[in-house]
């Protein structure tokens, strides 16, 4: 590999800025991380790493993939339900591993957050930073914000937003692109092994206009996420436990059970948020988008995390070889090779989502039975177009 000498600044320290910052080192940049948090840490419950998740960890740092191997992957049986506790489809996920190389790894959030945090030295990390843009400045560009010194201004040759989906940067590449409420808001959970009622399945069970997941963690613990139709709130209220624990209290066990056994300390309540329309390029000049800040989706699909790692990966792949003067078209195959990829991500999750929040007995009752006909008859291959995934070399 040839060793470049550049300077890329990325904004934002969540998984994807993160998995940025360590994919372009190991490709011969310098790098530094801007956060305005005045702590580098991750809030969240868990994520489930798909195949193509743990490829692009693979492709940016190999070792990021053999400290995460031992933990859990997802056991037992799989499937879909519905409320009152009919299956729709069931499944042995062992067949994930069988075709696609890897299973599907279930990691607590932070945990992954701290994994690559590790991997960036800590000198290349400024706390309390909040980028306000950038602007070029003949063959660099310049990012701008505010910091505890006050005012910056930071010379760079490529600058990757990687700052969510309220990203700051994102109108310098396309201004059209806008954040919208998807219509359902999203609450989620750890229940620690102490607390957890046995649980040795994982199951994603729709309802009308609702949806509840849970799988367990291998520890004795147990994740947990739902999903509702609700007007936009934007805070959680005191109460929010015990709503929730009356929304769900005539689904099937052990529904009821993980709610009761739920601390409110543990609790997370996110209006979901996506962008609509997409950027139409993810790159412009020296400017790359990567993850939320490019194509933040609903979570139906299990992919936000998962898509941001791609980036990561390719955004490196395309950087590994390329000098300072030739960003702009490399930052072109980057959009090239992501653009239509996350799209077609975006797509499926707001169908899954649509979906699995109908309304409606006679519409959910038609729904069910079509998500049973469909699974008794979609061979495996079907999952190809998300899972198969593979960086470009």
């Amino acid at each position: 590999m040839v060793r470049v000498t550049g300077h890329p600044v990325v904004a934002g320290s969540g998984i994807g800025g993160l998995a940025a910052a360590v994919a372009l080192r190991g490709a011969g940049w310098d790098v530094t991380v801007l956060e305005r948090a005045p702590v580098l840490a991750e809030v969240g419950a868990g994520v489930g790493l798909w195949p193509n998740a743990v490829r692009a960890l693979r492709s940016i740092d190999p070792d990021l993939v053999r400290v995460l191997r031992p933990w859990p992957a997802l056991q037992g049986e799989a499937g879909l339900r519905s409320a009152d506790s009919r299956d729709l489809a069931r499944f042995d996920p062992s067949w994930i591993e069988q075709r696609y190389g890897s299973p599907v790894l279930l990691v607590a959030r932070p945990t992954l957050h701290a994994l690559l945090a590790g991997c960036v030295p800590a000198a290349a990390v400024r706390l309390g930073c909040t980028v306000r843009g950038a602007r070029s400045d003949g063959s660099r560009a310049v990012v701008t914000g505010d910091g505890p010194a006050g005012r910056f201004e930071i010379e760079t040759d490529l600058v990757v937003a990687a700052d969510g989906v309220h990203s700051s940067l994102r109108a310098l590449v396309d201004p059209r692109a806008a954040a919208r409420y998807a219509g359902h808001t999203a609450w989620r959970a750890l229940v620690p092994a102490a607390l957890a009622p046995p649980v040795t399945d994982a199951s994603d069970t729709w309802g009308q206009g609702q949806r509840f997941g849970y799988a367990p963690m291998g520890d004795g613990g147990v994740y947990w996420f739902a999903s509702a139709r609700a007007p936009p709130n934007g805070a959680m209220s005191p109460d929010e436990l015990h709503a929730l624990r009356e929304r769900f209290a005539g689904w099937h066990e052990p529904i009821p059970g993980l709610l009761a056994a739920t601390p409110a300390t543990a609790l997370l309540r996110n209006d979901v948020v996506q962008l609509d329309p997409l950027p139409r390029r993810l790159a412009a000049g020296r400017i790359a988008l990567l993850g939320d800040a490019g194509h933040a989706m609903t979570p139906d699909l299990g992919q936000g995390a998962c898509q941001a790692l791609e980036d990561a990966a390719e955004l490196a792949a395309v950087m590994a070889e390329t000098e300072p003067a030739g960003i702009p078209a490399a930052l072109g195959r980057y959009d090239a090779a992501r653009r239509a990829r996350t799209r077609m991500i975006w797509r499926r999750s707001r169908s899954v989502a649509r979906l699995a929040h109908l309304q409606g007995s006679l519409r959910c009752a038609a729904r069910d039975r079509l998500a049973a006909a469909v699974a008794a008859i979609t061979p495996d291959r079907a999952f190809d177009g998300v899972l198969g995934w593979r960086a470009t070399r």
